[in-house]
C-alpha cells in the first residue's frame, strides 16, 4: 500500500482505505485523494449505522427475552388465591426491572393449613431471579417434607449455601396458619418484619433470625426464632419485601417501616384486595 485515508465517525477511527499503485503507474493527485477522503468520510457513516443497526436489533432481542423472562417468573407466582371460609387473601408482586428477586408463595397443605412465604434475593435483575426461581422449587419440596417454618428454613439454608455466591444472600419469612386451630407459626430470616393486627392492636412482629446463605448451619439454626400466635376474626397479616419499604419520593426520601405502619393502622377498615392497591 501506498497510500491509507483514515475512516473518522466524531473522531473515532472505524477503519482505513488503503490502496496501492495505480494501475497507469501515475502517482496520485490531490484530486484523488480528496475523493477518497468524501469516499471514507461516506464509509465511516455507513459503517457506524450498521453498527448501530445491529446494536439495536441485539437490544430488541434481549428485550423480547426479558419480556419473556417476566411473562414465565410471573408465572411462577400463584395464579389463584386459596380459599380457607372466613380468610380473605391478596397479594402482588411488580418487579423493579423486568425480572427481580422477590418472591412470595402460598402453600395449601390440606383443607385448613396454609403457608404464606415472602422472599428477596439480594441485588435485581436476572441473576436474583435465577436464584428465586431455585428457591422456589426447593420451598415447594420442603414445605411438604416438614411440619413447621424454623425446620423448613433450615433445610433451605442447608441446600442453598453451596449453591449461591458469597456476596449474595436470601432474606425470607415463613408463615404456617392453622385456620382450625386460629394459630399462626412465623419465622423470619433476616427478612421485613411483618405487621400484625390483633384486635385492633397493630405492631411490628420483632424476632431473630439471619438471612439464607450467609452461614452453613450452626449460628443460622441457632438464631432462628419461631412466634405462635393466636388469632381471630378481623385480623390483619401483612407481609411484604424491602422494595415497599424503599420505595422512594421525587426528594428520594424512603417510605420506611413507620409510615407502612401508620398507613395499615389507618386503614385497618379496608379489605385486602384494597390495602394491596
Amino acid at each position: 500500500f501506498i497510500l491509507m485515508v483514515p475512516m473518522f465517525f466524531k473522531d473515532n477511527l472505524v477503519g482505513i482505505i488503503s490502496v496501492g499503485e495505480k494501475l497507469s503507474g501515475k502517482i496520485y493527485s490531490q484530486e484523488d485523494i480528496d475523493l477518497l477522503i468524501t469516499v471514507a468520510n461516506q464509509a465511516a457513516i455507513a459503517i457506524e449505522n450498521a453498527r448501530l443497526y445491529e446494536s439495536e436489533f441485539e437490544k430488541k432481542k434481549i428485550q423480547q427475552e426479558l419480556n419473556l423472562a417476566r411473562k414465565i417468573q410471573q408465572g411462577l407466582l400463584p395464579q389463584k388465591m386459596p380459599v380457607f371460609k372466613g380468610v380473605e387473601i391478596s397479594a402482588i408482586s411488580q418487579p423493579a426491572e423486568l425480572v427481580g428477586g422477590d418472591y412470595y408463595d402460598l402453600i395449601q397443605i390440606d383443607d385448613h393449613r396454609l403457608y404464606v412465604i415472602v422472599a428477596d434475593v439480594s441485588g435485581k435483575g436476572i441473576s436474583a431471579a435465577l436464584y428465586m426461581s431455585k428457591i422456589q422449587g426447593i420451598m415447594q419440596l420442603a414445605s411438604r417434607m416438614y411440619s413447621n417454618p424454623k425446620d423448613i428454613l433450615i433445610e433451605v439454608n442447608k441446600q442453598i449455601y453451596e449453591g449461591i455466591e458469597r456476596k449474595s444472600f436470601v432474606t425470607m419469612i415463613v408463615a404456617l396458619f392453622d385456620f382450625e386451630k386460629n394459630k399462626v407459626t412465623i419465622c423470619r430470616a433476616g427478612h421485613n418484619k411483618p405487621i400484625i393486627s390483633i384486635d385492633n392492636d397493630v405492631k411490628l412482629l420483632d424476632s431473630t433470625g439471619i438471612g439464607l446463605g450467609l452461614e452453613k448451619g450452626n449460628i443460622f439454626d441457632t438464631n432462628l426464632k419461631e412466634s405462635i400466635i393466636d388469632f381471630g376474626k378481623e385480623n390483619l397479616f401483612v407481609f411484604y419485601s424491602d422494595g415497599l419499604t424503599e420505595t422512594m419520593n421525587d426528594k428520594y426520601q424512603e417510605y420506611g417501616e413507620n409510615n407502612l405502619l401508620n398507613f395499615v393502622k389507618n386503614n385497618l377498615s379496608l379489605s385486602p384486595d384494597e390495602l394491596k392497591i
